[in-house]
């Protein structure tokens, strides 16, 4: 946002991508994934007037039950310690899930 308070959309062709996971959890593909197997779901509804924070790299799916506008924010993630220490844990939690 501008300092006279409007946006402006950038198309940042140079900037790096957000890692992506290419799977559809109504109907998951357990020979390419899986470890998605072991995973347990949580649900959540949203009421009018609510918000859902997810923290970054939270792999999450959403289904509306009604016609509804839903607004998200995807704020700028830092590939920082944060993202270092997310791969850290994920490389360990591999490691134990397969010796």
């Amino acid at each position: 946002m501008s300092e006279d308070g409007t946006f402006q959309v950038v198309d940042e062709k140079k900037a790096e991508e957000v890692p992506w996971i290419p799977l559809d959890p109504l109907n998951p593909d357990y020979t390419k994934y899986p470890d998605y197997a072991q995973v347990k779901a949580l649900q959540c509804t949203v009421k009018a007037g609510e918000m859902l924070y997810l923290p970054s790299l939270w792999f999450h799916h959403v289904q509306q039950s009604h016609g509804c506008i839903a607004v998200n924010f995807w704020y700028d993630m830092e590939y920082d310690i944060k993202y270092t220490y997310f791969q850290l844990l994920d490389s360990l939690t591999q490691a134990l899930t397969h010796s």
